[in-house]
């Protein structure tokens, strides 16, 4: 388990604050493998649900797909938990519009495969694995992705 949440970085004695509040997505993230099948369980410090965790969504789903490439097992589940989930009041007009839109299936997102494996190791059956740090954002692709028109939704006043 690891975190990306560290309070005393913004509010201890003798620090300059960097940052009004503490980022949103302060994270504990928990791998778990069970029969070769790798689970990534994301908790959330807080979100703002309009506007951020859509994108903390997709960023993790990609995180556990390129660990479990790195690693050699399969992703197979991705959970999402937040401790604050947040709608500011000058949001609510745009979530309001957001809910009346009528839902279209989720897209697919891929991995290549076949990222470069100059600096990865082979596992016992001697297959190459691939180097976490060899992955770049054209190692994604989305599939059947029917969005609705978007439109701006404020960030919190």
């Amino acid at each position: 388990m690891t975190s990306f949440y560290g309070p005393l970085s913004f509010r201890a004695p003798g620090y300059e604050q960097k940052v009004v509040v503490v980022p949103c997505h302060g994270s504990f993230l928990h791998f778990r493998i069970n029969n070769g099948e790798l689970t990534l369980k994301h908790v959330q410090r807080s979100g703002d649900m309009p506007v951020g965790v859509q994108f903390n969504l997709i960023q993790y789903t990609a995180l556990a797909m390129m660990v479990a490439q790195a690693t050699g097992y399969k992703a197979t589940k991705y959970i999402h938990a937040i401790s604050d989930a947040h709608i500011y009041e000058n949001q609510f007009e745009f979530v309001e519009k957001f809910l009346a839109r009528e839902p279209r299936p989720f897209p697919k997102m891929l991995i290549n495969e076949n990222v470069a494996v100059d600096n990865a190791y082979a596992d016992e059956s001697g297959k190459k694995l691939a180097d976490i740090f060899a992955f770049r954002a054209d190692d994604f692709k989305i599939e059947d992705y029917d969005a609705h028109p978007n439109f701006r939704t404020p960030t919190a006043v």
